[in-house]
């Protein structure tokens, strides 16, 4: 299965920001990098779909009260992002 990318999932991925578990980031703070990177607040629909095709495709791993990347993941979400921001 090929993946489609939005823009919307590389500005959720880059407000997510960790790269595990060590660095993983509260919701507070996804919420802040979110405004920070596009300079407005990204809406509860935007980020579910976006967060929903990230864990389907394996770069972001759910826990806790927010969503973390996968260590193992981190060449391939660059490489996502790279892709969309093209």
């Amino acid at each position: 299965m090929v993946n489609v990318w939005t823009r919307n999932d590389a500005w959720v991925l880059g407000a997510l920001g960790g790269t595990g578990a060590d660095s993983a980031a509260s919701l507070s703070e996804v919420i802040a990098r979110s405004d920070a990177l596009e300079h407005q607040m990204i809406e509860e629909a935007e980020f579910a779909g976006s967060a929903g095709r990230l864990i389907a495709a394996g770069l972001v791993l759910p826990g806790g009260e927010f969503d973390r990347a996968a260590d193992a993941y981190a060449a391939s979400a660059q490489r996502a992002i790279d892709d969309i921001l093209r």
